[in-house]
């Protein structure tokens, strides 16, 4: 409605058939009238934004992040499978800290050049936090169908990711790579670990 009453429109799912989001940070194209910016209450894309709570538990695992450079060829299912099968494949996940980081940081890689792959021809960038312990949480995926030996991480793509898709992500966020602290269940402080990967560089998902 607000794209309409400001003399814009929605083509395929994009702002003008250009943009597919409705609120972001610059994008000024969508924001001057002649020389001027126009005021915010008549913005096509709005640079207010769109805010959504959600209660983690003891059960969320991990958060995924990314820009629609992935969205727009995987689902959010189909993105959560990928890094629960490519983790439980990578035999060294927890090991050390410099070794987990390498493992988030390869699984962020991999899912950015599997949505290229898949045809994707926007910029893709993968974000991935844990809430706990990496290893604890690794150890509760179930093993991928058919899993008797472990490649290299390095040539994993997982097996049940085929065929065209689309997805839409319902929120966005940023993080910084590096190692954080969070909560075990049994009151100790603990290593969480977050990734990021960008591939030609900018949603959400949450398990």
């Amino acid at each position: 409605t607000r794209i309409l009453q400001c003399g814009g429109f929605v083509q395929f799912g994009r702002v003008c058939g250009i943009l597919a989001v409705s609120r972001a940070l610059g994008d000024y194209e969508f924001k001057f009238n002649g020389n001027r910016f126009i005021a915010n209450r008549e913005l096509m894309v709005s640079n207010v934004a769109d805010v959504r709570q959600i209660n983690l538990t003891d059960s969320s695992n991990f958060l995924l992040m990314a820009c629609d450079g992935l969205w727009d060829v995987v689902e959010n299912e189909e993105a959560t499978q990928f890094v629960r099968d490519f983790l439980s494949y990578t035999p060294d996940v927890g090991s050390s800290p410099e070794a987990t980081k390498r493992a988030l940081n390869n699984c962020c890689q991999k899912l950015a050049e599997f949505a290229v792959d898949r045809g994707s021809t926007d910029n893709v960038s993968v974000m991935l936090l844990f809430f706990h312990d990496v290893a604890d949480v690794v150890a509760g995926f179930d093993k991928p169908v058919g899993a008797v030996v472990s490649p290299p991480a390095s040539q994993v793509l997982s097996p049940r990711l085929t065929g065209p898709s689309r997805g839409i992500p319902f929120g966005s966020s940023m993080l910084d790579g590096g190692l954080h602290t969070s909560s075990g269940t049994s009151g100790t402080r603990r290593p969480s670990f977050g990734s990021v990967s960008s591939l030609h560089g900018r949603g959400r998902s949450i398990w």
